[in-house]
């Protein structure tokens, strides 16, 4: 494994060379030390809506992102598109409705009471909340309020690129720069 640093502070990681390959995107935030309640959420469907093929996996105390393919290049590329996103106050409804409709939905009440339980075993009891406050937590971010979210989580600085496949440290390397280094 080996890593290295671009000039705009994001950090790579080359885990090791193996038949099948995986490319994943980490931000180092997620529900558990989010700043304020849901916005984690709220930032990241509102980034979802408008990304295609990139699959979020939630950690708690971080968010990866994650895409399918058999050629590193095309899913580096893809995973960058993340930062093409524009935050709009039309993306930001969409996001809510789509979180205010999941909470609601009877499906997924299940996976939420465990995502309660979870949290208050491991992490507390104050990380608790009731499905009505988390949706009115939801419900009043503003569009300042995610994009000062996203500026300070979203850094470069806080993300890291993990790279696995058949594909040597030096390509993974300048694909990186080329790819990633020229976003700010």
């Amino acid at each position: 494994m080996k890593s290295f640093k671009l000039s705009n502070g994001m950090s790579v990681v080359c885990a090791g060379q193996t038949k099948s390959c995986s490319v994943a995107l980490s931000v180092n935030v997620g529900h558990v030390n989010e700043p304020s309640l849901a916005i984690a959420n709220l930032f990241e469907r509102t980034l979802l809506i408008q990304s295609t093929g990139i699959l979020p996996i939630f950690g708690g105390t971080m968010t990866a992102y994650t895409t399918g393919g058999s050629d590193i290049k095309s899913m580096m590329e893809n995973l960058s598109s993340i930062f093409d996103v524009e935050l709009t106050e039309e993306y930001l409804e969409m996001a809510k409705k789509a979180i205010v409709q999941q909470t609601m939905d009877t499906a997924p009440l299940t996976m939420r009471r465990m995502k309660l339980l979870y949290k208050h075993t491991a992490f507390g009891a104050d990380l608790v909340r009731t499905t009505e406050e988390y949706l009115e937590a939801v419900n009043s971010y503003t569009l300042e309020d995610v994009c000062d979210f996203a500026r300070t989580y979203y850094s470069m600085s806080n993300l890291r690129l993990i790279v696995v496949g058949d594909i040597g440290f030096e390509a993974v390397k300048k694909m990186s720069y080329d790819i990633f280094d020229g976003i700010p």
